[in-house]
């Protein structure tokens, strides 16, 4: 109803490796030239500018420090199960189980 449009194109077959996401708004565009590098290019009206997030050293230590901390402050992780078990529900075709 609000006229947005999505398309998104995912494959582990393809020959040529793409390891990208670029998204495209109506007032501007992000740009991550390679997954896990932190690199963010950022463009609108206003101009560009480039930003970069450096990915953890070991990719899955934050999720533990939250999940530690989350019993400790007595509060749900950031990533729960039910996440989890949503995304291996989306993944599990593509690998024929």
């Amino acid at each position: 109803a609000r006229g947005a449009i999505a398309s998104l194109a995912v494959t582990h077959a393809a020959w040529e490796s793409q390891d990208t996401i670029d998204l495209f708004g109506s007032r501007g565009s992000l740009h991550v030239p390679v997954l896990n590098q932190g690199h963010l290019l950022v463009r609108t009206a206003a101009g560009e500018r480039s930003e970069f997030h450096p990915p953890h050293p070991n990719i899955h230590q934050p999720l533990i420090e939250d999940f530690v901390a989350a019993l400790h402050d007595d509060r749900p992780p950031l990533t729960d199960g039910h996440l989890g078990r949503e995304i291996a529900r989306i993944e599990d075709p593509f690998y024929g189980r």
